[in-house]
């Protein structure tokens, strides 16, 4: 009877952990700094947890993500969703601009959705002020594949793996080793 309440106290207690792993994942984290952000860590976009890294400005759609294929690639949903968690983020956190995007200009971050052999079509958010935390949806449009631009950076995004899913391993462990323990 013990080992039983003391393994529900246990199970209960990952749970627990888990759900608290969870609601800090929900947060984000910003890396760099609000003068020079360079990616957010940890950011749940439509029940994913994605660590997103900014390009350096200057660099093309070409030059950053090159024979691989962006993560909201035919998902303007996904994108329009991507953009609007960051562009939350950015403003919440006071960010004025990304990478080493210079003061003096708009910072766009750029979400593609869209390629075709020599265009992209992104979402993208930019803060409207130069210097300021004012951070809006950009326009929709079409760049070259090719072309640098400097206050333009390229947001690519890493799945976290989830939480939740870590501590039914770590139960499935429990599991196993009281079932030795009871053999």
């Amino acid at each position: 009877m013990k080992t039983s309440k003391r393994f529900t106290h246990t199970i209960k207690a990952l749970t627990l952990f888990s759900g608290l792993s969870c609601a800090a994942a929900n947060a984000g984290t910003l890396i760099g700094t609000t003068g020079s952000a360079t990616g957010i860590d940890g950011l749940v976009i439509e029940g994913v947890v994605y660590d997103i890294t900014f390009s350096l400005s200057s660099q093309s759609y070409e030059d950053v993500f090159g024979t691989e294929t962006p993560v909201f690639l035919g998902d303007e949903a996904g994108a329009n969703a991507a953009r609007d968690a960051i562009r939350d983020f950015l403003s919440a956190e006071g960010v004025t601009r990304v990478t080493n995007i210079s003061t003096a200009a708009n910072s766009f971050v750029h979400v593609p959705y869209l390629v075709t052999s020599t265009d992209v079509t992104r979402a993208s958010a930019f803060n409207s002020l130069p210097g300021s935390d004012n951070w809006v949806d950009g326009p929709v449009t079409v760049l070259s594949r090719t072309i640098q631009n400097s206050n333009v950076s390229w947001a690519t995004f890493t799945v976290v793996p989830e939480p939740s899913s870590l501590a039914l391993l770590g139960v499935g462990g429990l599991l196993v080793a009281r079932r030795r323990v009871g053999d």
